[in-house]
């Protein structure tokens, strides 16, 4: 990876003016002429970069805004942003949440580990959850289990995924003709990701540090909801990783899957909170005493599964 590599920065974002106020004042100073910000507006109404705190963006010479007059879902934003940077041969392109905040060289450390692993067609970074009550705590190691911070740096392991809140893609490795993400997913789109770069052959790689703090949610019901949600693309993207997924939307099927996973929920719902304290675990045992409450948010996300089998339309966008 050369010194002449060009960057965009990817973040999508509907509505969340102040919060992508911060992210931006993360970011702006980074930018370049060989590191760009592309922001991709998913149907926001009214329009957040017209007016403060946000009216300063559009003009900025290194930003570029690109908008879906609709909402289409936040795998559809960024495959728009993958298709934009790919026609503007950009090398890599680094993915941010909008309700994230980035360090002040999140960029050049992104640039130093593709650098430092020319392979890898994945570099992922550990995120800290921020939030000032138990549920945001439980929403954090359940969300981010995966990219734990102070974990060692390492090749990603399946199952575990590397989230587009924090992570950059070198284009040429990956040369799919489409975006990289399935727009039809509504939640999980970074696990079908992860996914697809492994079954290419390819290498996700992990590393402490790169990490972002991500806004986590404070309420019960909204942590509830959020997990909830994320629980129903398990049917798909779980079928996929076991070579099933060309049945999932099989009526006999998804009747007998019904059956099957009523009776199983119990042991799903202990071998996922044992994968989410697994990596907590090893940095604090004290964490175990979440177990009993994370127990039951995966009951609960083993309800969502069923209920995606039931309803495909709960974890697809049928439109797309």
């Amino acid at each position: 990876m050369d010194e002449i590599s060009r960057v965009c920065v990817l973040i999508p974002f509907k509505g969340r003016a102040q919060q992508l106020r911060r992210c931006l004042d993360a970011v702006l100073p980074q930018l370049s002429d060989r590191v760009h910000l592309l922001l991709i507006d998913d149907g926001s109404d009214p329009d957040p970069l017209a007016a403060p705190p946000l009216a300063d963006v559009p003009g900025h010479p290194h930003v570029d805004i690109v908008r879906h007059g609709v909402n289409r879902g936040v795998s559809a934003a960024r495959c728009t942003g993958i298709e934009w940077c790919r026609k503007r041969a950009f090398d890599i392109v680094l993915m941010i949440d909008s309700d994230c905040v980035a360090p002040a060289d999140h960029v050049a450390k992104h640039l130093a580990l593709h650098r430092k692993y020319p392979e890898a067609a994945v570099i992922g970074g550990a995120i800290r959850g921020v939030g000032h009550t138990l549920w945001a705590r439980l929403d954090g190691m359940m969300t981010w289990f995966h990219v734990v911070p102070g974990s060692p740096e390492r090749v990603l392991p399946a199952p575990y995924v590397a989230p587009t809140a924090n992570l950059s893609v070198k284009l040429a490795a990956l040369p799919f003709d489409d975006g990289l993400f399935d727009p039809r997913l509504r939640t999980g789109e970074d696990s079908a990701f992860s996914r697809r770069v492994r079954a290419a052959g390819q290498h996700i790689v992990f590393s402490p540090t790169i990490e972002i703090e991500h806004a986590d949610r404070n309420a019960f019901a909204d942590v509830l909801r959020h997990q909830y949600e994320f629980g129903r693309h398990h049917y798909y993207v779980g079928h996929v990783d076991a070579g099933l997924g060309r049945f999932c939307f099989r009526p006999w099927y998804r009747a007998l899957f019904l059956c099957c996973f009523a009776v199983g929920l119990p042991l799903y719902a202990l071998y996922g909170c044992w994968l989410n304290m697994r990596p907590w675990l090893r940095h604090d045992v004290r964490r175990a005493a979440y177990w009993p409450l994370l127990q039951l948010f995966w009951l609960a996300k083993g309800v969502a599964v069923l209920e995606a089998a039931a309803s495909t339309r709960t974890a697809f966008r049928m439109d797309r």
